[in-house]
Formats: C-alpha cells, sequence, structure tokens
C-alpha cells in the first residue's frame, strides 16, 4: 500500500484538504516511452492523530495507455493500533492490527519555514520566492543538485505545511527525464468532520 500512503504531508495541524500527484519517466531516447501514474484525492487529519487519505490512483504507459487503476481509503484511528483498508467501490472493509501510527511533527513556527525547508531539501536549500496556492500564503525553497532540481511551497499559516513539492531529474542535453509533482488544491484548516473517521459496517 505505500503505492497509496505515501504524501509529503506533516500533519501538523488538523486540517481537510484536497490533492493532486502525479510523477513520470522516460524510459527511452525519445519522447514516446512515458510511464507513470496519476493520484487525486482528500486527507483528513486530526488533531487527535486520526487519518484519513482518500486517494484514487492510475497508471500508465505510453502517456494514456492504462495499467493500473484503483479507489481506496486508509483510515488510521489514533490509539486504536488499528488500520482501516476500504475499497472505495464494494466498501469492503479490510482491518489491519498493528503498532503503528502515521508520521507526525510538530508545526514549524519559523516565519520562513526554514527548518521544515532545509529538512526537506538540505541545508543547501536557498528562498525563491513567495505565492499562494489554495487559500495560504507560501515561501518557495529550492535547491538544484548537478543533474537534480526540488522546488517545495511551505505555508507558514499553516504550520509550514507542503503546499506543492516538485522534483525533476534531467538526461542528456538538460531534457527532463522524470517528474514527480505533488500539489495541494484545497486547504480548510480546523478539525475535519468526525464522519470521516467512523469505519464502514463490515
Amino acid at each position: 500500500m505505500a503505492f497509496f500512503a505515501w504524501l509529503p504531508l506533516s500533519g501538523a495541524v488538523p486540517a481537510t484538504l484536497q490533492f493532486e500527484k502525479e510523477d513520470w519517466q522516460n524510459t527511452s531516447w525519445g519522447f514516446h516511452s512515458i510511464h507513470g501514474s496519476r493520484t487525486t484525492g482528500m486527507v483528513a487529519v486530526s488533531g487527535s492523530g486520526s487519518r484519513l487519505n482518500r486517494l484514487n490512483a492510475q497508471s500508465y504507459r505510453f502517456h494514456v495507455w492504462p495499467e493500473f487503476k484503483a479507489s481506496v481509503d486508509l483510515l488510521y484511528i489514533a490509539g486504536e493500533d488499528t488500520t482501516y483498508v476500504i475499497e472505495s467501490g464494494s466498501k469492503t472493509v479490510h482491518e489491519a492490527v498493528c503498532a503503528c501510527a502515521w508520521e507526525k511533527r510538530d508545526a514549524d513556527r519559523t516565519p520562513t519555514c526554514s527548518a521544515t525547508a532545509k529538512r526537506i531539501l538540505g541545508r543547501t536549500a536557498v528562498r525563491s520566492g513567495l505565492s499562494w496556492r489554495a487559500g495560504q500564503r507560501v515561501i518557495r525553497w529550492r535547491v538544484l543538485d548537478g543533474d537534480e532540481s526540488e522546488e517545495v511551497e511551505l505555508a507558514p499559516g499553516a504550520g509550514c505545511e507542503v503546499m506543492e513539492q516538485v522534483k525533476t531529474w534531467y538526461g542528456r542535453f538538460r531534457l527532463p527525464s522524470s517528474r514527480w509533482r505533488f500539489a495541494v488544491t484545497s486547504y480548510t484548516p480546523g478539525e475535519p468532520d468526525p464522519a470521516l473517521f467512523r469505519v464502514p459496517q463490515k
């Protein structure tokens, strides 16, 4: 389930957000052999530590040829040591008991989100601009490292949450050979709707 679960979010403050994620890789010398995936969905994070990832994912080859498609909810209930995998179409519930928890970091209170930027990008990260995304003022940071570049937008008003992250790898003639992008498209601060954390009846 790692394909679904990994998102670059700290979950430091309660919120409900919509997102989109896409990655692609050119596996040939031309521009025709593109393999990639697209994911859209919602993340709800409670102050208690409970979390819901609602995900719709598909992978493709040659730009448009579909390979894989699925929709699933990953629901973690804090204090129960239980994660539920809920198939969105059939509402089938799979229960997993484990000594696990979503990784949760304390909110970064630095005014420029420098602590989070350097944790994600490394100590050589530099500020590269200001903007707005999903109603939040964001500070953009970037780093260049040989054949790779990475940028991240962080929102000081949301505990320095990641609002966009882009990684690009370059090949011959400095042409992009692969790219990964995550972006928040809607952000609502505060405790999510409690109904989101209710486990459907099996």
